[in-house]
């Protein structure tokens, strides 16, 4: 039952955003056990997705800037080859380390496209546990930790989680967004 995320991403979280837990957390431990596992996330039951993507791999600081622009121009593409998108962009981690970050932005597509730079791929069918993060980007590390924490005791992890992005960054303001955190599960 143990996530190829669990303890590695909670210690780079802490690394990079400098979080700990308050005194009423840590009663599980220095990692915040039961504030980790206190929500409990929607299971879907999803068909298989195709999706059109970019993947890269950057430094964890550069994560922001590489979703935020990476989606933009990404989705420009796809509108000007005249791909019918389907939804939110996505962010999916295949790795996470404290000096780089395995990452993929796409959207989902109807159809193939043939785009320089572009690849295809899939959100594979099956079980997802997700939960929504509302508010803000700097904090969905809290948001992923718990939901990390969840799939660790409860299921097994089946591929890399990722984040949806379900506000307009240009229309919404930062404490507004809503973001699903989405982990693919057995």
């Amino acid at each position: 039952k143990s996530s190829p995320y669990s303890l590695p991403f909670l210690r780079i979280w802490r690394h990079i955003y400098g979080r700990r837990c308050t005194q009423e957390q840590r009663g599980a431990g220095p990692i915040c056990w039961r504030y980790l596992l206190a929500m409990t996330p929607e299971i879907r039951d999803c068909p298989e997705r195709l999706t059109a993507m970019q993947r890269q791999v950057i430094h964890p600081h550069d994560i922001g800037m590489t979703i935020g622009l990476g989606a933009q121009r990404l989705r420009e593409q796809l509108v000007a080859a005249g791909a019918e998108v389907r939804g939110a962009p996505y962010a999916r981690y295949h790795s996470f380390t404290r000096d780089e970050t395995d990452i993929e932005v796409g959207f989902e597509v109807a159809a193939p496209v043939d785009l320089a730079g572009v690849q295809m791929g899939t959100l594979s069918a099956g079980r997802e546990a997700v939960l929504t993060h509302h508010g803000a980007y700097m904090d969905i590390p809290k948001t992923f930790a718990q939901l990390e924490a969840w799939v660790g005791a409860n299921a097994v992890s089946r591929g890399a989680p990722r984040e949806v992005y379900l506000s307009d960054p240009d229309e919404t303001p930062m404490a507004d967004r809503d973001t699903e955190i989405v982990w693919p599960i057995e």
